[in-house]
This record gives C-alpha cells, sequence and structure tokens, in this order.
C-alpha cells in the first residue's frame, strides 16, 4: 500500500486523503451484550459482506478480533462507565496505537524512560501500564491508581476521538500490510485455526472494514501531528533510527529530557532480543472475554 515520504514528512497513505471522516461516537458507542457482538457483524450494508461475515462465521470471532467499529460497539473495548470515572492529568502519557503497530514496543519504552532504565521487575505490562479503556470494565481497576513510577502510561487501542483529553497521546503508525500479517501470526493461534488460512483471514479484514478504520484513524491522528500533546512516529522509524524516536518519544514525555546514556540503555532493554527474553512480560495473555 502506498506511503509517500518527502524529507522528514511522511504522509501515510495518501491516497485516502480525501476520504471522508467517519466518527465512531454517537450511536456507535452504545454498549451492547457480547454475545451479540458477532450478530451485528451482519448488519454490514452490502449483501456481500455480510454472507461473508457468515461464511467466516467457522473463525468464532470473539470480542477483540471483530472490526474497530464493533470494538467500539460492543463496550468490551470501550468501557465509558470506567473511562468517565478517569481523572486525567497533563503529564499522563496514553500510547495509543492500533493493535500489532507497536504498541508492546512503544509502551516498554515509555516505561524503561520513567525508571531510568531499570530491569524487567514487573510480571505483566498490563499491572504497571493499564489498558485505559477495558482494565476497569474487565480487571477492575483503578485506572485514577498512582504508577510505579512518573508519568502514569496507559495503553489503548482507540481511536483519536475517543482517547481521553488533557493527556499526551503517542500514535504510531506501521506499514498496513505487515500490520495485517502479524495480526494473523497472532489472531489464529489464539483461535485454533491453521496459519495456512491466513488469506482467508486477511480477506475477512478487509471486507469487514478492519482495514479501512484503521487507515481512517491513522488520517485522523495525522491530522492532529503537530499538536503539542500529540506524537506521530513511526513504526518503521523504531526499527532502523531506534535511538532517534527514543530521544523523539523522551523529550515528549520530559520537554527537559537530555540524557544521552539513558537513551543508549533503553534502546538496549527494548530491542526484540531483550524483549523477547520476557515473553510473558511484554506479551501477556488477554483475559477471554468470548
Amino acid at each position: 500500500m502506498p506511503c509517500c515520504r518527502s524529507g522528514n514528512s511522511v504522509v501515510p497513505y495518501s491516497d485516502i486523503e480525501n476520504t471522508p471522516v467517519i466518527p465512531l461516537d454517537g450511536p456507535a458507542t452504545q454498549d451492547l451484550p457480547r454475545e451479540d457482538a458477532l450478530g451485528k457483524l451482519n448488519e454490514i450494508p452490502s449483501e456481500h459482506v455480510s454472507r461473508l461475515v457468515l461464511r467466516y462465521r467457522m473463525f468464532r470471532l470473539i470480542s477483540y478480533l471483530t472490526p474497530t467499529a464493533m470494538k467500539v460497539k460492543t463496550g468490551v473495548f470501550y468501557d465509558k462507565k470506567g473511562l468517565k470515572k478517569f481523572k486525567p492529568r497533563i503529564s499522563d502519557v496514553i500510547c495509543a496505537i492500533p493493535a500489532k503497530s507497536g504498541t508492546t514496543w512503544v509502551q516498554q519504552i515509555c516505561h524503561q524512560i520513567r525508571v531510568k532504565g531499570r530491569p524487567f521487575d514487573f510480571d505483566d505490562q498490563n499491572d504497571i501500564m493499564p489498558w485505559i479503556e477495558r482494565a476497569s470494565y474487565l480487571l477492575g481497576t483503578d485506572l485514577n491508581a498512582e504508577h510505579v513510577a512518573n508519568p502514569r502510561v496507559f495503553k489503548s487501542h482507540l481511536p483519536y476521538h475517543l482517547v481521553p483529553t488533557g493527556t499526551k497521546k503517542i500514535f504510531c503508525f506501521r506499514n498496513m500490510a505487515d500490520t495485517m500479517l502479524s495480526f494473523c501470526k497472532f489472531a489464529l493461534p489464539r483461535m485454533g485455526i491453521s496459519t495456512a488460512r491466513a488469506l482467508e483471514f486477511l480477506e475477512m479484514l478487509i471486507l469487514t472494514g478492519e482495514v479501512k478504520d484503521r487507515l481512517r484513524d491513522a488520517r485522523n491522528w495525522w491530522s492532529h501531528r503537530n499538536d503539542e500533546d500529540v506524537l506521530f512516529i513511526f513504526f518503521e522509524d523504531l526499527l532502523e533510527r531506534p535511538r532517534e524516536v527514543v530521544t523523539r518519544i523522551g523529550k515528549f514525555m520530559d520537554p527537559s529530557f537530555d540524557d544521552d546514556k539513558l537513551v543508549d540503555l533503553v534502546v538496549d532493554q527494548t530491542n526484540h532480543r531483550a524483549m523477547a527474553a520476557h515473553p510473558t512480560k511484554c506479551a501477556p495473555a488477554l483475559p477471554n472475554v468470548a
């Protein structure tokens, strides 16, 4: 898929620049019983897509694998009641990153910066960086509690317009083809489906709107890239120039950040080798909400 790069300015999927932005608030935020989530997919207007969704019932889709709009509708991925109780701080950092686009990686970078490179002294990332739209609903987490260090850092997959205001927000964009392939590798084993059927699963993601929703969300974030409370980064830059991106994240969290030794330590402790050594801490299992 196209991505236009000019100097330091990158316009992700510029070919959809004129695509109307369709917000997911209003009726789309209604809380629905979880058991209705899959059935609601059949309300998608296109008859072809509706038939396709019926065909993919065999995949036993659970709430966190439905298209973005559906996630918001279910109330499982978007706990409005819990978020209403959240009292944001201007220093709070929300890693509002789409699934399989660097969420865990960026979270760990933020955590390593705030604890000055301390070792992996936690059992589960969710314990020290709550998933803001579902931690209260599923785990009873107090979103207003203090964290192990400041600033508080939260995880989120919410689109821009649903992320709590009055906070700092980091968005990471990843090449969509790589994102979808990574999503397949993540989702299929958890549903007991052979990876040989990955192409069928990708077809379902595209035709039910998952890719379109992600691109729309990326475009919304891009339009806010110059806001003081938004940091827009690229997954590919993290791969190619991790030190540069870690420095940007550090300065975003704290404008006075200036510690080359810490940057080097954070880069070393958040590379693939280091994080792969702690799989249960950096890739915790999701609660079963089917």
